[in-house]
């Protein structure tokens, strides 16, 4: 009788187990579900358009699609203030945190190919 009692008492510990390492692979997947297409883009704008950006005025950015940029994506969009020449410029210490909602592609509406707009909230 004590053999079938420990023979019991090891299957419920593997059921427990085993019911703790699903939950442990469904939280996994959720959590890998909601991060694993999300990038973060760190770019340049002008100042005329951060400010912008930052009323909430404009809600979009033209951009070269060099980067793959997907829906749900962050950009961290960085004031720059350029110099005289492409070299000369500078960062100033404001940053806007947004992220891509919607994408048109280019090759539509007289957009090139190469470039995307991209809806930001």
């Amino acid at each position: 009788m004590n053999e079938v009692y420990q023979y019991i008492r090891m299957i419920e510990i593997i059921l427990i187990l085993q019911g703790i390492l699903c939950i442990f692979i469904i939280l996994y997947s959720l959590f890998h579900k909601n991060k694993q297409h999300q990038e973060i883009h760190s770019l340049k704008i002008l100042s005329e358009y951060f400010n912008d950006v930052k009323k909430g005025i404009k809600t979009f950015e033209v951009r070269k699609n060099d980067r793959d940029y997907k829906v749900g994506d962050i950009l961290i969009l960085k004031e720059w203030i350029p110099g005289e020449n492409s070299i000369e410029g500078h960062y100033t210490n404001k940053n806007i945190r947004k992220k891509i909602v919607y994408i048109l592609e280019g090759g539509k509406f007289g957009l090139d190919n190469d470039y995307v707009i991209l809806g930001i909230k």
